[in-house]
């Protein structure tokens, strides 16, 4: 039964959560065989708040785990890298655009504290 609660979404948010708790004797032996727990793009998109095309633009620029291909026609993400990218996650702060004139204004600045020689 356990088995079958890693697949689904909800507990396989549980799992990531009380793998970096506490580790119950079962956690233990998985890690020992090296058994690396699989997330499908649904699961991974429940983890992460994003869009599924924001997803792979994401891992195109190699902002986040690409996946493993398990069939021709099945990709999948492995817990522990999504859990490490996670990890990673500073929460900078999105900046917006400059506009030409502010652009402007900024070379010139980086202009005159320029010393010439």
């Amino acid at each position: 039964m356990k088995a079958f609660l890693i697949f689904t979404v909800l507990s396989s948010l549980q799992v990531m959560s009380r793998r970096f708790n506490t580790m119950t004797k079962e956690d233990v032996a998985l890690d020992r065989t090296g058994i690396r727990i699989m997330l499908s793009e649904t699961q991974v998109l429940q983890i992460v708040p994003v869009s599924s095309v924001t997803l792979w633009r994401m891992v195109k620029r190699r902002e986040f785990p690409s996946p493993s291909f398990i069939t021709p026609n099945k990709k999948v993400w492995f817990e522990d890298e999504v859990a490490a990218w996670q990890a990673s996650v500073t929460g900078r702060i999105r900046g917006r655009r400059r506009t030409s004139r502010e652009r402007e204004a900024a070379a010139a600045a980086i202009t005159e504290n320029t010393p010439t020689t």
